[in-house]
């Protein structure tokens, strides 16, 4: 099958499949930490936590439907590849540091999942042919 058959294409998916459960792991911790957060950032942390819980969501359904999902995989991509920009811009702090490392985990595996997945193929036409 070479090297662009079932083999790289579970990989991929396996990878997605991590971050979704390091994604459900860190909305779990948001949430239990929602109760130590005084008011005046209980909106900015609750928008936190839940947006784990989306980025957890959105890895899963590429994880189950790697090419039905067009734009998926490149928001996910641009969202982590930002955030490991911004991190990297104040990694002199112990925050910055944490989150670029993180981020960029997300973003490093997030794009050989996408190559290994061949996302792009999402784009084609309903109806179109693919090997997988």
């Amino acid at each position: 099958m070479g090297t662009t058959g079932p083999p790289l294409d579970r990989v991929g998916r396996a990878l997605a499949g991590v971050n979704a459960l390091l994604a459900l792991g860190a909305f779990g911790a948001g949430a239990l930490a929602l109760g130590d957060v005084p008011d005046d950032h209980l909106v900015v942390e609750s928008w936190r936590a839940t947006g784990f819980l989306v980025f957890a969501g959105l890895w899963a359904v590429l994880a189950a439907h790697p090419r039905r999902t067009p734009a998926l995989w490149e928001l996910v991509l641009v969202h982590k590849v930002a955030l490991t920009a911004v991190a990297l811009t104040v990694a002199h702090t112990g925050e910055g540091i944490g989150a670029a490392l993180v981020d960029g985990w997300l973003a490093v595996s997030t794009a050989v999942a996408y190559a290994a997945c061949r996302g792009w193929r999402a784009w084609r036409p309903a109806g179109v042919a693919t090997a997988l």
